[in-house]
């Protein structure tokens, strides 16, 4: 109820004295409005309980007390009708405000909190961004808009004279801005417009609509980013981008909020850890020329991962969902800051019992759990130096028994989702631990200073089957195993549970510890000119990591069906070394905005430092007796240049060019990865749509390779040489809301993203390495598919969102040389559909449902580590969030 009476029930206030004298000038505004007037109207029960609980004793009195005041005299039911007659009229003119709040492209913003402050009148905006607020009286209101992630606002307005309104919150990214992609980018998905290179942007609404936790399945709506699957619940997910290979993410820059986040970026940046996508608020990409300002990998692309931001008000949420496999997810998280001190709380805990089935029984899924505290402090607005400090603490553990024994193609075909029983032992433990304290200095003029200081500590062990020795005595690979069963019988019969000698099967603990510490400054200052603007960032990163290796081997008996062990290894008897780094890295960039064109210059320059000390298998206590240490220093600049050209009020061309590199290992006989890497694109936002289309190409000089188990090596994690090669390609983007621009809360938003990928070796070479093997000029390199197509049709209503989202990949090959298009060395083309629903039961809970793979498809995503690796099949999960 809006009348002034009806407010102060809500509120309270009637057995207050400001109550009766909010009655005595009720009665006085209908005396005087209305006394040569009648009114008939007839108020509902409400109004009328509310005016029965406040006109009696005292509050009679003293509209008796105004009445007779001003000479209308009237006995109290005389009164009593007199104000009930006002309320009815207030009744009639009920005000009321509506509005809409969206970002800063255009987008929807669900569930912004609405407010009035200093009362009780609230209100959330609905899926499509639409508010409305009843009961407001005329005059002036203030109104409080808020919203987790944006920068609060206060807007007035003045009724009945303005009944509706549009607002737009901007991003607030506050624990490192100067490392993410600024400004103009939040909402959706989609590519962030008007910046140097191909930037995309992920937001909450993207994060949450499918509530993907596989960071795969995420990705794939990014043009130009390839995906290698290997698990089906993105545990250790293989990303790559633009043709670089997708193997552990190695040739990636991975962030959380603009610190390294791989257990060691220079010494050994295969990700075996990667951050939780389920507790992440946005994600950012960054390809071309954008990604100098971050290195050391300057060729495959970087992501920052953006942890969810301390809210300004008071806020919790609680999301739990699961179903299919014993699926089960928890998200909660609180946060508030009052007097300038913010802190926030979250956990994001998953796990589920595996959809693979064991030959002779036992779990095949996972737990993970990770947890994150923030603490911030900054000093008064009003302040000339705006400072602030940020302190993050990090802490995630998994267990979960993952294997990289896969299945023959013809068990694949038959059986998909069967596990042998030679990698029942197979299991990963990890925990991953991260410290950051942030300092940040805005000076009068606009300069802004950033300094972190990170720590973080890795320790994972993958306790998981490696060899079988066959009836000869000799030990074979699990990789020859499943890729030739035939021509090993016997030990392919032992890997599928038939009885063994003892030691028959090894297993190998993968045992690896990994630190990493360092301190990063960023500077950035932009002036805003009559005729041009400037733009400047200048960083700093003095950055150590280490990765300790001391490893062992079990051995096993297989008997009837289930493994026995029979010896047990010594720590550090099968690989006992430990691989450094030392880096200085230092970047430059320069915006210069001429007005119809734009200049973005940028220069990075790295020093790297990296050593190894073998001590040997027969040295486990690591006396150096025998120890073989290698050492490798390299300076490197690393320049990129890209520009903009507008080409009218909707549209924009760019080009970009900038140098690729990869550190080379601590090998001083490993030239590091070289290449030049260029693109060309164009930009046109109309009233309903946004296009994008981009060219690209990389021209290596010198090819970088990893022997990684992962990528179906040997383990050892060497790099090697492997030559000139060149990726060349095409990006398109597509994003249309046919509903955009009409009346109503029906909105129907498409997108589209279509990636062409032609990624050749240039040279011949014979390559020890098991994924690439013998080599010829023009071969495609493994893994990465020419075509990939992803299309998502979305429908929302002020309850509810439905969407579907469509994955395309075309056949890609699994290995170089003469046999590469052979059947058996190609992973099939294939087609997999998502859905999703939500339903905004209230502005504090949601209920949601989807399902990944609906038609059930069974089919091949890779014939790496070892043996043929199916995709996640069919999995139904529903499940509830509450905000408050």
């Amino acid at each position: 109820m809006i009348a002034v009476l009806s407010t102060l029930g809500r509120r309270g206030t009637f057995a207050t004295a400001s109550s009766y004298l909010d009655m005595t000038t009720l009665g006085k505004r209908y005396i005087d409005r209305t006394h040569d007037r009648s009114s008939d109207r007839i108020l509902d029960a409400r109004t009328r309980s509310v005016l029965n609980a406040v006109l009696k004793e005292e509050r009679g009195r003293a509209l008796e007390a105004y009445l007779k005041a001003t000479g209308r005299s009237l006995h109290r039911g005389t009164a009593l009708f007199a104000v009930m007659a006002y309320a009815a009229c207030l009744w009639s003119q009920d005000l009321q405000l509506k509005g809409r709040i969206i970002d800063e492209q255009g987008h929807a913003l669900p569930f912004a909190h609405v407010a009035i402050p200093g009362t009780h009148t609230a209100t959330f905006s609905d899926a499509t961004g639409n508010f409305l607020i009843h009961g407001l009286s005329e005059g002036e209101h203030v109104l409080h808009f808020s919203s987790v992630g944006r920068t609060a606002l206060d807007r007035t307005v003045s009724l009945p004279q303005q009944e509706s309104l549009e607002v737009v919150l901007p991003e607030r990214v506050t624990d490192l801005p100067m490392f993410t992609v600024q400004n103009s980018m939040t909402g959706g998905s989609g590519p962030a417009r008007g910046k140097a290179g191909a930037v995309w942007y992920l937001g909450p609404r993207e994060m949450r609509s499918f509530a993907y936790t596989d960071v795969s399945r995420l990705l794939r709506s990014v043009p130009g980013v390839n995906i290698q699957e290997e698990d089906g619940f993105g545990l250790r997910p293989n990303i790559g981008m633009r043709g670089a290979g997708p193997a552990r993410s190695s040739k990636i820059t991975v962030m959380e909020d603009g610190i390294l986040i791989a257990p060691a970026a220079y010494s050994a940046p295969a990700a075996y850890f990667f951050p939780t996508v389920g507790r992440m608020h946005a994600i950012e990409v960054a390809k071309g020329s954008a990604q100098i300002r971050f290195g050391p990998l300057t060729t495959g692309g970087a992501i920052n991962f953006l942890s969810t931001p301390v809210p300004e008000r008071p806020t919790a949420m609680v999301a739990l969902w699961g179903g299919s496999f014993s699926a089960r997810n928890l998200h909660a998280m609180a946060g508030t800051e009052q007097d300038r001190i913010g802190v926030l709380v979250e956990t994001f805990q998953q796990g589920a019992d595996g959809f693979k089935v064991l030959d002779g029984g036992g779990t095949t899924g996972f737990n993970k759990a990770d947890h994150l505290a923030k603490l911030t402090w900054r000093n008064r607005p009003e302040a000339s130096f705006q400072h602030a400090i940020t302190l993050k603490a990090n802490h995630t553990t998994e267990t979960s028994q993952e294997t990289y024994l896969g299945l023959t193609r013809d068990d694949l075909r038959s059986t998909p989702y069967r596990r042998y029983a030679a990698s029942s032992m197979d299991r990963m433990d990890m925990t991953h631990e991260l410290f950051t304290a942030q300092y940040a200095l805005t000076l009068p003029k606009g300069p802004k200073l950033v300094a972190t200081a990170y720590r973080t500590n890795t320790f994972r062990n993958w306790y998981k089957l490696d060899q079988v020795v066959d009836s000869s005595g000799s030990k074979v690979g699990i990789g020859s195993l499943a890729s030739d069963p035939a021509s090993l019988p016997y030990a392919f019969n032992v890997l599928r549970g038939a009885d063994s000698n003892d030691d028959a099967l090894i297993v190998k603990a993968n045992n690896r510890n990994y630190t990493t510490s360092g301190v990063q400054f960023i500077a950035t200052h932009a002036v805003d000119g009559e005729r041009m603007d400037h733009a400047m960032e200048l960083g700093l990163r003095m950055h150590g990591d280490a990765m300790d290796r001391f490893q062992w081997n079990d051995g096993y008996r297989m008997s009837d069906g289930r493994m026995y062990l029979t010896s047990a290894g010594d720590p550090g008897t099968e690989s006992n070394r430990v691989a450094s780094a030392l880096a200085v890295a230092g970047h430059a960039t320069y915006d210069l905005d001429l007005g119809r064109v734009a200049l973005h210059p940028g220069l990075r320059f790295e020093r790297i430092r990296m050593a190894e000390d073998n001590y040997g298998t027969a040295d486990p206590y690591r006396s150096g007796s025998a120890m073989k240490r290698m050492e490798n220093t390299v300076e490197v600049w690393v320049p990129g240049m890209s520009m903009d050209v507008q080409l009218g009020p909707d549209a924009l061309a760019f080009v970009g060019m900038h140098r690729g590199f990869s550190p080379p290992g601590p090998d001083a006989r490993t030239l590091p990865e070289w290449s030049v890497n260029y693109e060309l694109g164009f930009r046109h936002t109309g009233r309903l749509s946004h296009v994008e289309l981009i060219g690209f190409l990389n021209d290596y000089s010198e090819l970088l390779g990893s022997d990684l188990a992962a990528a179906g090596g040997a383990g050892t994690g060497e790099l090697f040489n492997g030559g000139a090669a060149q990726v060349m390609g095409m990006e398109a983007h597509l994003s249309i809301d046919p509903l955009k621009q009409r009346e109503g809360r029906l909105r129907a938003p498409i997108t589209l993203n279509y990636t062409y990928t032609d990624a050749r070796f240039g040279s011949s070479f014979n390559s020890t390495f098991e994924g690439w093997g013998e080599v010829l000029q023009g071969d495609r390199i493994p893994y990465i598919a020419e075509h990939q197509l992803n299309l998502r049709v979305s429908l929302s209503t002020r309850r509810m969102e439905c969407a579907l989202n469509m994955t395309h990949l075309s056949a890609m090959a699994t290995a170089a040389g003469a046999d590469a298009d052979a059947e058996a060395n190609l992973v099939p083309a294939f087609t997999v559909l998502d859905a999703s629903t939500t339903f905004h039961w209230t502005h504090q809970v949601d209920a949601f449902a989807t399902v990944q793979n609906i038609l059930d498809e069974a089919y091949l995503v890779s014939l790496a580590p070892a043996g043929a690796r199916p995709g996640a099949p069919r999995m139904v999960q529903v499940g509830l969030r509450f905000r408050m």
